[in-house]
């Protein structure tokens, strides 16, 4: 994706976080001052990441995360047009939501009143144990308590017994054995050759298996990791039903994922450093046409001049097309309705104290290696009291 696109991106998703901006999007006069107010803040951020852009260009610029171009009427036009097809898209019924990072949606109404008091309950029975048996997280400064941690109680390969469901009897498998037995990690791995930095040949954790019927219903099929099934009864109902409510999220995201996605603005990479080029390149013969004597020499200045140009030239980013909705013929509506799914359960609080009045963060991480192959996760952020403004991150590989 380009800086452009990121810049899109990231405009949309300021309004997708205002109240009612289903309908707000609607209104001319509200899209308006929205346009005018994208125009003076980017224009600010320009100002702001390329402070050279009136001198010589500096040698940092692989640091910058916005564009140093303003942004253009085509674009802004893409992402009011783009942001009245989200609207149209929202479940009024649940609040699900497409957002404008790909694979990403959100509601802020999924979760009952009831379904969250229940919640709340369970994890105060969690939270009430001495002191000395608390699972605060490690590297947290004792500000992250795990309720329920898939960690604690994890698969050891090599050293937990492990059932044979042929026999019937408990054995140890070694690495060896548990890798032939997952054919979906065996031809990642090879102790001949090399061990892939995404399989763990240490741990893995446990999911628990949930069935989802035809009409939705989910029902939990096994224990829950680090969850008693008799002293915490009535949590295993209430994460079930919130499961039960992810469900339409989770087959969104997976529809996505397996259904084709053309970036916003579709760009030919061989040629993007050859139409308009703002950085003209250096011409050879503009530094050879000299006597032998000095060829090698004007050779090695046009060298570093062409690998300057070579870092510090502008491709060409084209405009985005009108908006036009996905086509639909390629579109895959994947269901997890009829079959069983498995779900590794989290639980955690950030605790906040007179002493430790900050939360610094969390650090940047991948859910589960390829032991676990998980394909989609849900955060539900069931209490937030008396505290700044949070927010959650993502990011990706480019």
């Amino acid at each position: 994706l380009t800086l452009v696109e990121l810049r899109m991106r990231a405009l949309a998703g300021q309004i997708l976080e205002k109240p009612n901006w289903w309908n707000k999007v609607r209104d001319g006069e509200i899209t308006d001052k929205w346009r005018r107010e994208f125009v003076e803040q980017d224009a600010e951020l320009v100002k702001k990441f390329w402070p050279e852009l009136q001198q010589e260009r500096d040698d940092d610029d692989e640091d910058k995360t916005w564009p140093h171009k303003n942004i253009t009427e085509e674009q802004l036009n893409y992402i009011f047009d783009w942001l009245k097809w989200l609207a149209d898209q929202r479940n009024t019924q649940t609040g699900i939501e497409m957002m404008h990072i790909q694979n990403v949606y959100q509601s802020y109404s999924l979760i009952t009143s009831e379904l969250r008091e229940a919640l709340l309950q369970g994890a105060s029975i969690l939270e009430s144990i001495p002191e000395a048996e608390k699972d605060w997280h490690p590297g947290s400064n004792n500000q992250v308590l795990d309720l329920i941690h898939p960690s604690l109680h994890c698969l050891r390969i090599g050293k937990s017994l492990v059932k044979n469901t042929k026999t019937g009897s408990l054995y140890v498998p070694t690495v060896e054995e548990y890798i032939n037995a997952r054919e979906d990690l065996s031809f990642l791995y090879s102790p001949s050759r090399w061990m892939p930095h995404s399989v763990s040949i240490q741990h893995q954790w446990l999911p628990t298996d949930f069935s989802v019927s035809e009409t939705g219903e989910v029902k939990h099929l096994s224990y829950i990791n680090n969850l008693h099934p008799d002293d915490h009864k009535p949590l295993y109902s209430t994460i079930t039903s919130i499961l039960a409510r992810f469900v339409p999220l989770w087959e969104r995201v997976l529809s996505d994922v397996l259904s084709r996605q053309r970036p916003i603005i579709e760009l030919d990479p061989y040629s993007w450093y050859e139409k308009g080029r703002a950085t003209p390149e250096p011409e050879l013969e503009d530094w050879v046409e000299t006597p032998d004597a000095a060829y090698w020499e004007a050779w090695d200045v046009w060298c570093v001049a062409h690998e300057a140009w070579e870092h510090r030239k502008d491709p060409f980013i084209c405009e985005p097309k009108p908006f036009t909705p996905p086509a639909t013929e390629n579109q895959v509506n994947f269901t997890l309705k009829g079959r069983k799914i498995q779900v590794i359960v989290k639980m955690a609080n950030i605790v906040l104290t007179p002493e430790k009045p900050e939360y610094a963060g969390g650090s940047w991480h991948v859910e589960g290696m390829d032991n676990e192959k998980i394909v989609a996760t849900g955060i539900y952020y069931y209490d937030s009291s008396n505290v700044t403004e949070s927010k959650l991150s993502f990011r990706t590989a480019l």
